[in-house]
């Protein structure tokens, strides 16, 4: 059995990590890198507005610093194409200019929709969808994503039903957004997650791989984890997670299964391996459940744990490395080590 701490749950809060809330507007004098501004400058020169948009605005309002750089040029394709024909660092692909330095990333894509307003209208949260006029030095926040920021809420830009037809990943950016930010998801916007997490199965599997590692990578991943149950996504995740659910266990166990396994995830390190491991370490209990005596019995689970560790990760792609180390933790997790 795993080492089993006394943790209790602490209340699924910014204050239990010290998250920031936004400061006020007025206050906040935005830095941006030199490679940022002269794109920025380049364009203006040229007659082109020029927006920041999406997460770095967010990140930068919450004292954060940001390494993803995302502008909307009033302007098409070609356009930007012979403005930055002398910057051989710019590569072009899928309508979007891309600038990777170090770990930093800038990109350029034209406007979608007439203008601003209506680009900024089909972005996936309100706290996504504000731009920065850098002519103006206007933050332009038609969906009060600041004011949410500020309360701590998670709300789908105008229809959530629409936002997620549009793209189904964006119900589990919003677990990993509130996972993330410790943010509260408004009831239309959680109503429409649980209506619509069939979706989910359109999406690739890379793409749900990559919001779940960042969702396991959070501060406190316990609520997160429970709200992938409750809205139904878990099934279209990893379904076997959602099988745990309601088996029974005798003590020295105090919880059911499922409430076991998301404490162990919550109570293990920040690691990747370290947190599948802990997700998956009783996967196989019910396959094996059974009871005897009047006592819960789950015998030889660590092993087929172990093989079905190796199915879900390989299913979801991960490297054979990750694979490897997880399944031997799974097969292993009932060493006791003092």
């Amino acid at each position: 059995m795993m080492n089993q701490r006394r943790y209790h749950y602490r209340r699924f809060s910014p204050e239990t990590i010290g998250v920031q809330r936004p400061i006020p507007f007025k206050d906040w004098k935005p830095l941006f890198p030199d490679y940022l501004s002269f794109v920025c400058q380049r364009l203006s020169q040229n007659g082109i507005k020029v927006y920041l948009v999406g997460g770095s605005i967010r990140e930068m309002l919450l004292g954060r610093h940001a390494l993803d750089w995302d502008l909307v040029a009033d302007c098409d394709m070609d356009k930007l194409r012979q403005i930055f024909s002398d910057v051989s660092h710019f590569s072009f692909k899928d309508m979007v200019f891309s600038m990777i330095l170090s770990k930093e990333k800038l990109e350029i894509s034209p406007v979608k929709g007439q203008d601003i307003y209506e680009d900024l209208s089909k972005r996936d949260f309100t706290i996504n969808a504000m731009a920065y006029d850098f002519i103006s030095g206007q933050l332009l926040d038609p969906f009060n994503g600041l004011q949410d920021l500020k309360e701590g809420i998670l709300r789908a830009v105008k229809d959530p039903a629409q936002r997620f037809l549009e793209d189904p990943l964006r119900m589990l950016r919003a677990i990993r957004f509130m996972a993330e930010l410790f943010l509260t998801i408004g009831k239309p916007t959680l109503k429409e997650i649980t209506i619509k997490a069939h979706l989910l199965e359109r999406v690739s599997t890379e793409r749900i791989r990559d919001e779940l590692k960042k969702i396991l990578l959070s501060p406190s991943p316990y609520m997160p984890l429970w709200y992938l149950i409750s809205t139904k996504l878990m099934p279209k995740v990893i379904l076997e997670v959602s099988r745990l659910s309601g088996i029974k266990q005798s003590p020295p166990h105090k919880y059911k299964v499922l409430k076991h396994t998301f404490f162990t995830v919550e109570n293990t390190p920040p690691s990747l391996s370290l947190r599948f491991a802990a997700l998956l370490h009783d996967i196989a209990k019910p396959l094996v459940h059974s009871v005897k005596d009047g006592r819960h019995r789950f015998l030889g689970h660590q092993n087929l744990g172990a093989q079905m560790t190796r199915d879900i990760l390989t299913h979801l792609r991960f490297p054979n490395s990750l694979i490897e180390h997880v399944s031997l933790l799974v097969k292993h997790h009932l060493i006791f080590y003092d």
